[in-house]
């Protein structure tokens, strides 16, 4: 799923040029460069053409919460800092394919991977240089959140294509929050129009499904989100906060009796990021593991999950929650590979 535009398309840089045309006097110019001081030139260059590309994709989603005074915006100097936590993976020429065979290989791989079930998450994030109030709080869905490691410490990492105000805020704050999702037709429809945009993601809208709310809103429901801190904001659709004022958490929506995120990873930005062709991989140390409403289930690790239990999927352009099993033993008798 798809929820950036696309980034600009920049002419080369003039240092850039002028190397390339210079006499070949060494092989450093195999690396496009010809001295330390064109290298850092580009590098300049290149840094502030990304800089001045980031603008929102995922429009800005306003706040339900008043009176919090944002500090001010970043000066550019932050901006910088910012670009400079990327490390670039640069794709080597060697093997380089005529623009028609990219142009085949990318179709194929878009409708191959459409076969491929991904989870769905969606990311929150603040941003505490924001100008306004309605500008703070940011949001996005992605299928490509993943585990990266468990040991030393559990790592997980998402993809998000620039530029985006959502990864803006992560940059910022160092802090996000990601949502995994009951599969229901509601959090089937809040995962679509955080694909979308901003056009359904006025909290203070009526038709709004949803509330920014802070992170330990179950214990404290009175707790406001701490902006100033970058404290990341979680998502509650406002049935359920209708069900936690009333205590009655554990109450039936659409066709399960789960929560409707199972479980929100509380995650600190890691401080490098890999920008890969018109994407950034962000890594980020999972600080903390909320399941809100969760219900009293059985402790036992190797127990089997019912369909209800397990997490919105995504296939094929559709969301998806998984109905199935297959068995690896047929007809009693083990399938073992052929010799």
């Amino acid at each position: 799923m798809s929820t950036s535009a696309s980034m600009p398309i920049y002419r080369a840089n003039s240092v850039f040029t002028t190397a390339l045309r210079r006499p070949i006097a060494s092989k450093q110019l195999y690396y496009g460069f010809q001295s330390r001081r064109g290298y850092s030139r580009l590098v300049k260059a290149f840094v502030s053409k990304h800089v001045e590309a980031w603008t929102d994709i995922v429009r800005p989603l306003a706040t339900v919460t008043s009176g919090l005074t944002p500090v001010p915006a970043p000066s550019e100097k932050e901006k910088l800092k910012t670009a400079s936590n990327e490390q670039e993976v640069r794709l080597s020429d060697e093997d380089s394919l005529s623009e028609s065979s990219k142009a085949a290989i990318t179709t194929d791989l878009r409708y191959m991977m459409r076969h491929v079930p991904h989870p769905v998450a969606i990311i929150t994030a603040t941003n505490p240089s924001a100008k306004t109030l309605k500008e703070t709080y940011r949001g996005m869905t992605v299928s490509t959140y993943n585990t990266v490691t468990l040991y030393p410490e559990p790592v997980i990492s998402f993809n998000v294509k620039t530029p985006s105000e959502t990864y803006n805020a992560i940059c910022q704050s160092k802090r996000f929050l990601v949502h995994l999702l009951s599969p229901k037709p509601s959090t089937a429809r809040l995962a679509r129009d955080f694909a979308r945009g901003n056009e359904y993601l006025d909290p203070e809208h009526a038709s709004c499904m949803f509330n920014f709310v802070s992170p330990d809103y179950e214990k404290n429901s009175k707790q406001l989100i701490a902006v100033n801190e970058g404290e990341p904001p979680m998502l509650m659709l406002k049935g359920s906060m209708a069900r936690h004022s009333s205590g009655n958490l554990g109450a039936k929506e659409d066709t399960a009796d789960t929560p409707d995120f199972p479980f929100i990873l509380e995650c600190r930005s890691l401080p490098q990021n890999l920008r890969v062709g018109s994407h950034v991989v962000v890594l980020g140390r999972v600080m903390r593991i909320l399941r809100p409403g969760e219900r009293k289930t059985s402790d036992d690790p190797t127990r089997n999950h019912s369909v209800d239990e397990l997490c919105l999927a995504y296939a094929d352009t559709r969301f998806w929650q998984v109905a199935k099993t297959i068995d690896p033993i047929k007809d009693g008798q083990e399938l073992a590979p052929k010799k």
